[in-house]
């Protein structure tokens, strides 16, 4: 049985509810850049694979972002939770943390194998 090559996904489930995942070379919003962005009405994460001087984005902190969108998601879809966690600057801190601490977790103990080369397969899905 042949090994096949780690994937970045289209689609991710956060509590359940599908969000589809698209790679693209840069994520900008109002002509700001950002590494990743959680677009809440379309279901969509959307995730740089480029930094702001072109260069292409190691694996481990692509992952890392991914987690940090669906972190967002995740607080958007539970109202729960996005009660306990106020405010812009708490909330992102809380997200950013949770992200580097879960993301470093999963990739030491190999639960999780990133795609060879670590860069994304397509530009969107």
């Amino acid at each position: 049985m042949s090994k096949r090559a780690a994937r970045w996904p289209k689609r991710v489930s956060v509590g359940g509810v599908p969000y589809r995942a698209e790679w693209r070379p840069h994520v900008e919003e109002d002509g700001r850049g950002y590494w990743g962005m959680a677009e809440y009405g379309t279901r969509t994460i959307s995730i740089s694979q480029k930094d702001a001087g072109g260069a292409a984005r190691s694996g481990d902190d692509m992952f890392v972002t991914l987690l940090h969108e669906m972190i967002h998601a995740v607080l958007e879809e539970a109202p729960l939770l996005r009660k306990r966690v106020k405010g812009g600057g708490g909330r992102e801190a809380f997200v950013k943390t949770l992200a580097t601490i879960l993301g470093g977790a999963l990739l030491d103990t190999g639960l999780v194998r990133l795609p060879e080369g670590g860069q994304a397969g397509g530009s969107s899905c």
